[in-house]
C-alpha cells in the first residue's frame, strides 16, 4: 500500500518474494497444543547438565570440520564456557547484542514478554548476585532454573564464540564473524511449508537436525555463502 492504494510490482528475485511471503504466514491455531509437550521436552533437556556436557563437544566437533575455520576442538569450547559462564567473554557479549543468542525469551505475546521484562527487572533492582538467590530459600527454585538457563546458553555459545573470533582475527569483518557464528547451526531458518512448521513444533530437536544435516551438505558440497566455500570444502573431507 502507497498511500493507502494498492501497488503491484514486477518481481525477478522470486526467492526474495517466496522469503517475504513466508513473513507473513498465518498462525495456526493448534500449534500451541502440539509444540507446548515438545516445548516441555526441549526445556527440560536442554538444562540437563550431561547434555551441555554432550552439545558443546558435538559442536566443537561439527565446526571443527564444517566451518573451515583453524581452531583446537573442544578444547577451545570449553575455555570459551567458562569465560561466558564467567561474564568475562566480550565475545559472548557481541554474540548476544546481535542477537545470535537467545530468542526464545521474548518470542511469546506482548503481556508474557512484559511479565518476563519485569522480572528481569525486578532481580536486577535487588542488588543480588545469581548465588544468592540461590541461597534465599524463597527463591532457590526460580534461580537454580535461571543457573541451568544460564548455562544452556554458554554451552550454546561456547563454540560460536571461538569461530566469531577467529574469524574476525582472520578478515577483520565483523559481520562476517557474527554470520559465521551464526551458521554454525542457525535454529532460526524456517522454511515455508506448513506441513514442516508443525513437524518441527512438534517433534523436539527435529529442526536442529534439520539444520545441522542443512550444514553438513553445504560444507560438503562446496555450497557454503561465502567466498572460502571451495576451501571449506577441501577442510571439510581433510578435517572429517
Amino acid at each position: 500500500l502507497e498511500n493507502g492504494n494498492l501497488v503491484s510490482y514486477q518481481a525477478y528475485d522470486m526467492a526474495f518474494v517466496e522469503a517475504l511471503k513466508s513473513l507473513n504466514m498465518p498462525d495456526l491455531p493448534f500449534i500451541g497444543l502440539l509444540s507446548g509437550p515438545a516445548n516441555l521436552l526441549r526445556n527440560l533437556v536442554t538444562k540437563d547438565p550431561g547434555f551441555m556436557l554432550a552439545n558443546m563437544v558435538r559442536d566443537s566437533m561439527a565446526a571443527y570440520v564444517t566451518s573451515g575455520v583453524k581452531m583446537t576442538p573442544i578444547l577451545d569450547t570449553f575455555k570459551n564456557f567458562g569465560s561466558a559462564l564467567a561474564g568475562t567473554s566480550p565475545e559472548f557479549q557481541a554474540l548476544l547484542n546481535a542477537g545470535i543468542l537467545g530468542g526464545y525469551e521474548f518470542s511469546q505475546n506482548i503481556e508474557v514478554s512484559g511479565r518476563a521484562f519485569e522480572a528481569e527487572l525486578r532481580k536486577k533492582a535487588s542488588g543480588k548476585s545469581l548465588l544468592q538467590r540461590i541461597a534465599n530459600p524463597r527463591t532457590a527454585a526460580t534461580s537454580l532454573w535461571e543457573a541451568l538457563e544460564k548455562g544452556t546458553t554458554a554451552s550454546d555459545a561456547a563454540t560460536r564464540i571461538e569461530v566469531y573470533k577467529r574469524t574476525l582475527a582472520e578478515t577483520g569483518n565483523e559481520a562476517e564473524a557474527l554470520y559465521r557464528a551464526l551458521e554454525v547451526m542457525n535454529f532460526n531458518r524456517k522454511g515455508s511449508s506448513p506441513v514442516v512448521r508443525i513437524l518441527t513444533a512438534a517433534i523436539p530437536f527435529l529442526n536442529a537436525r534439520m539444520q545441522g544435516l542443512d550444514v553438513l551438505y553445504r560444507a560438503s558440497f562446496g555450497k557454503l555463502a561465502n567466498k572460502d566455500a571451495k576451501a571449506i570444502q577441501r577442510a571439510f573431507f581433510v578435517r572429517g
